[in-house]
């Protein structure tokens, strides 16, 4: 039995015109580690997409062990779009804060939204 079966965070939506990763606002979460839940997390998927950029990326990232646990990059569908984050890789065995960030890639004054993060 999962101890976590499902949630939710950060459901308001984001917008950036950066080109370098920035937390999306809500989305930050601590995550108590493998050990506590005893199996891993086996999905995150979000509400995400381009606005006017050419692509966006997105990770799921562990700010207490800076690494990134998924990662998609590329994406071009426009908001809002289902995005699976794919494998979770590296998820911590104890507590760690985990976050969503985005980044927009394309020619400046362009921009990405993303609306939140479920994971289970």
């Amino acid at each position: 039995m999962s101890l976590i079966p499902e949630i939710v965070f950060g459901t308001v939506e984001h917008q950036t015109w950066s080109a370098t990763y920035e937390t999306v606002p809500g989305s930050s979460f601590l995550f108590m580690g493998t050990d506590v839940y005893g199996h891993k997390l086996s999905y995150a998927k979000t509400k995400a997409g381009i606005v006017d950029a050419d692509s966006q990326d997105i990770q799921l990232y562990d700010v207490t062990h800076s690494q990134v646990i998924a990662e998609v990059i590329g994406i071009t569908a426009t908001f809002p779009s289902l995005v699976d984050l794919g494998g979770l890789d590296n998820l911590p065995t104890g507590p760690s804060l985990l976050e969503l960030r985005t980044r927009r890639v394309s020619a400046s004054s362009k921009s990405v939204k993303v609306a939140g993060i479920t994971v289970g």
